[in-house]
């Protein structure tokens, strides 16, 4: 109880103060006692008219306004705002170019009264409520602590405390000097002043930082003078250049639209912003609640009007001050450039006193090549696959594409990480000459007095800071050179077209500004290795080679054979790379637990591959193989193996295999038990042709379906026959010959899982127009088994062609031919099913040799296929069967297929499947 009386009490207390305070302003206004006001109005801007802001006369020597000043609006103490007085005279000019540009239409904009009434970010002719003096403190504060990152606004706030520090009387009014092209009766409303007023310490404080913030000066000297009125405060400032016309030479693949909107960009959102009365999210303790209605203060910018700055609209150079300065809208063309991908782009600049600007570019052109943290041997081969030549132009566009090349090719080479700093950018430099011509060029194309001093001026390290700060900044009166630094470039991969060498806009000034909204380019970015360049065009690569590389088969965890049930298993290959690129060296494995076998004993006097072969509940892989570049070896090892295969994997790819094996319990492939050893060796010459050879040396002998395998339909059916298989062991020799008129990668030749009837090489394209032709040829012989096993040969050539016969269909052809002599059973042919003969049941037709032929044309989204095949058998060669059928894709290789057989067993339902593989 005591604890909500005392709640209570300090609540009534709150509350009366409250009252109290509210009564005591109300009081204040009823009486109305005018007072002069201290406090720099922040929002305090009249509009000007878009004929008033500038004098038009170019040679106009000092400041001569056009229109009636604008009345200084009077302030006071009390929070009521004073309305803005409107100007007593308004012109209507009509102003037509009196140039047409280059390359670009002739403007048509027709200049309005109060041009600036369209921007949305033009100041609102009601002036806001004067803010307090507490206000124009925290404010002060915020600009003195903003000082820290303007050179230009450092010198002249310590320049101020040193006048004041001399003389600490108020400053009588603002005088401000130096003013050509800028008319004062505009300027002043917009700072939010009147050069009439007096104004205290922190109200010059906020001066200063105003008007450096509307970048329309390059100088700014702050000086006072007494007079019989008292203290005058004396801004000397100098405008940036005036711009009439653009002129660019030595365009040879760049956009000059591009280049001409970074020179003359729109300004960014720099509203001229009121004080932030929102109070701070944080929550306060209660004894200091009665803070939160202090607002938070920051040192504002002001954003002028865009008729007072040369801009490029709708193809057409706007003339007006250059913003921010000539160094810095020529920093943002170089960095444009950069952000482009020609990272050896140079320009320099020179403008007449007339304010035609003459842009001299060099996109970059290449003298030389380096590649460097890969070994020397290793190095020249990269050098040799980008295939740079002296003097082409560098972008890193070109550079990427290259580079996709060369992890083609080596795909140890690592280029997507930056372990350097990039290029380093250099800082420019405005130097006006006493005729007011001026150059602009890199810091170290002209000499600064730092430089002469002996320093640089700018270093390569990431955030490229000066090594001396005030030497870098440094400013000389005589020669009036300013310095200007920019960041470092990203790459952007974009294709460009030629361009004429000489580009260019002329206008004359009486071209009236039409305001359009700001422009955002939005550039994808994507780092491909680390670049550095040293001295002009010779550029150092940097990249990196991978020490090992795993690769695994996810398929295999999915394995379901109608011998085995679910098989899950694990196949990988760990790749040790050389980064001499001598030796690679590549360890096999597979493992899978196969959960419907059982093992089995065997004699005490049976064989290694017997012994092996008895543990059916497990089948592994074990094998090494080595790479020799240097002699074109692509594969040269040995594997030991007790696996359940099969001889049927070309008929669907294994994950159709299993998947449908687990559904409908149609795996469309015969399985039976092998145990042995392969030795092999494959050559890869002239990048599309493969030559190999392999010696197997396997027992192999037939699987029974075991009682029960699970499937998700047809669960009832009985038990499926065993394959057909020649019990025995076997020694085989198989020569293996593959062509491609596509070039196929060296390190993409080669499997974990070896079948004679599939491809060695990886093709990341099926659909890859061009022709393609597997052969093997083997041959049984029982030298290699002692003396055992039969003597057989099998000749088999599967061959593809794939055509473009107009823009989104492709026509796809491929023959098949298999001839077997003495062959054992698990090696004869069998057509039927998908992917051999489709419309037609599982190995329908059986024989000892077979022909298949395919016509298929398919399209982006559907497609249609004809199959036509036939087998010989003991009587001869059956009659041709044909199927046709229609697909869905879904993507490259997914798709749905319907096909039905056209012989006297036809019907009108089809055979569906649908598939994630590709079955050649």
């Amino acid at each position: 109880m005591i604890a909500t009386s005392r709640n209570a009490l300090v609540h009534l207390h709150h509350s009366a103060r409250r009252v109290f305070s509210l009564r005591a302003s109300l009081l204040s206004v009823v009486l109305l006692v005018p007072q002069p006001a201290r406090a720099l109005s922040p929002d305090a801007r009249v509009k000007p008219a878009a004929e008033n802001t500038l004098v038009r006369d170019a040679d106009a020597p000092t400041q001569t306004p056009t229109q009636t000043p604008t009345p200084t609006p009077t302030r006071t103490r009390t929070p009521t705002p004073t309305p803005t007085p409107t100007p007593t005279q308004t012109q209507t000019p009509t102003r037509t170019p009196t140039q047409t540009p280059t390359h670009t239409p002739t403007p048509t904009h027709t200049p309005t009264p109060n041009a600036d009434a369209t921007d949305p970010r033009q100041a609102d002719p009601t002036p806001s409520p004067t803010p307090s003096r507490p206000d124009v403190s925290a404010e002060a504060r915020a600009c003195d602590a903003s000082a820290s990152g303007s050179t230009e606004l450092s010198e002249a706030l310590a320049s101020l405390r040193r006048l004041h520090d001399l003389d600490s009387r108020e400053f009588a009014r603002v005088r401000l000097d130096g003013l050509l092209r800028v008319s004062a009766a505009n300027l002043w409303p917009l700072l939010g002043h009147a050069a009439d007023e007096p104004l205290s310490l922190d109200e010059a404080t906020i001066l200063l930082a105003r008007v450096l913030s509307t970048g329309l000066f390059a100088k700014l000297e702050v000086d006072s003078q007494s007079t019989a009125d008292g203290l005058v405060l004396v801004l000397r400032v100098r405008e940036h250049a005036w711009l009439r016309s653009v002129h660019l030479r030595g365009l040879e693949e760049s956009d000059p639209k591009s280049l001409l909107n970074a020179l003359l960009s729109d300004r960014p959102a720099l509203e001229t912003r009121a004080l932030d009365d929102e109070r701070p999210r944080r929550r306060r303790s209660r004894r200091h609640r009665e803070d939160d209605d202090a607002p938070i203060v920051t040192c504002r910018t002001i954003d002028p009007p865009r008729a007072w700055t040369a801009g490029f609209v709708d193809d057409q150079v706007v003339p007006g001050l250059v913003w921010h300065g000539l160094a810095d809208a020529v920093e943002r063309v170089l960095r444009d450039l950069h952000d482009d991908g020609y990272v050896l782009a140079r320009l320099t600049a020179t403008m007449s006193a007339e304010g035609d600007l003459e842009l001299e570019l060099d996109e970059g052109h290449l003298e030389s090549l380096e590649v460097r943290g890969l070994h020397p041997r290793l190095a020249r081969e990269v050098e040799e696959t980008l295939a740079f030549r002296a003097g082409e132009v560098f972008t890193t566009d070109r550079l990427a594409r290259r580079l996709d090349r060369v992890e083609e090719t080596l795909p140890f080479i690592d280029s997507s990480v930056w372990p350097r700093s990039s290029v380093p950018t250099p800082r420019f430099v405005e130097q006006v000459a006493p005729d007011g011509s001026r150059k602009i060029a890199p810091a170290l194309d002209v000499q600064t007095p730092a430089q002469k001093a002996g320093d640089p001026g700018w270093t390569s390290d990431k955030k490229d800071k000066p090594k001396d700060a005030k030497k870098a900044d440094a400013r000389d009166d005589d020669d009036e050179v300013h310095v200007v630094r920019f960041g470092h470039f990203d790459e952007d991969r974009r294709d460009r077209g030629r361009w004429d060498d000489d580009w260019t806009l002329r206008f004359d000034d009486d071209f009236d500004f039409d305001d359009h909204g700001p422009r955002v380019h939005h550039r994808s970015r994507r780092r491909r290795g680390s670049i550095e360049v040293e001295g002009r065009g010779h550029v150092v690569l940097w990249l990196r080679a991978e020490h090992a590389d795993f690769s695994q088969q996810d398929e295999r965890l999915l394995r379901h054979t109608p011998v085995t049930g679910f098989a899950p298993g694990l196949a990988a290959t760990l790749t040790l790379w050389d980064p001499a690129d001598r030796v690679h060296l590549m360890l096999d494995g597979d493992l899978a637990w196969n959960s419907r076998r059982h093992n089995f004993a065997t004699a005490p006097d049976a064989t290694f591959f017997e012994r092996a072969g008895s543990q059916e509940s497990i089948d592994w892989l074990i094998g090494a193989r080595v790479r020799i570049p240097a002699l074109r070896i692509a594969e040269l090892g040995v594997q030991l193996f007790a696996l359940t295969d099969t001889a049927d994997s070309w008929r669907l790819a294994p994950i159709d295999s299993y998947l449908w094996s687990a559904l409908i319990n149609r795996p469309d492939a015969e399985y039976f038990r092998r145990t042995g050893v392969t030795a092999m060796l494959t050559f890869h010459l002239l990048d599309s042709l493969v030559l190999g050879g392999e010696v197997r040396v396997a027992r192999e002998w037939g699987l029974n379906p075991p009682g029960k395998v699970w499937t998700l339909w047809n669960r009832d059916e009985s038990p499926l026959a065993p394959a057909p298989v020649t019990d025995g062991e076997f020694g085989t020799v198989l020569a293996r010959l593959e062509w491609s008129t596509n070039p196929t990668a060296f390190y993409k030749t080669g499997k974990l899982f070896r079948a004679p009837e599939r491809s060695l090489v990886e093709r990341e394209d099926p659909l890859e127009e061009g022709f393609t032709t597997n052969t093997t040829f083997e041959i049984g012989t029982p030298f290699l088994t002692g003396g055992t096993g039969a003597r057989w040969t099998r000749l088999l050539s599967d061959n593809e062609f794939t055509a473009r016969v107009m823009y989104g269909l492709l026509l796809h052809l491929r023959a098949r031919v298999a001839v077997t002599h003495d062959a054992p059973l698990q090696k004869q042919e069998g057509l039927g099913g998908f992917g051999a003969l489709r419309g037609y049941d599982f190995k329908e037709f059986r024989g000892d040799d077979s022909l298949l032929g395919t016509v298929e044309l398919r399209g982006r989204h559907f497609g249609a296929f004809v199959d036509v095949g036939s087998v010989h058998q003991d009587a001869g060669w059956i009659d041709p069967k044909a199927g046709v059928g229609a697909a869905l894709y879904f993507g490259e290789i997914t798709r749905l297929e319907a096909a039905w057989r056209l012989d006297t067993q036809a019907h009108a339902l089809p055979d569906v499947r649908l598939l994630f593989g590709w079955d050649f």
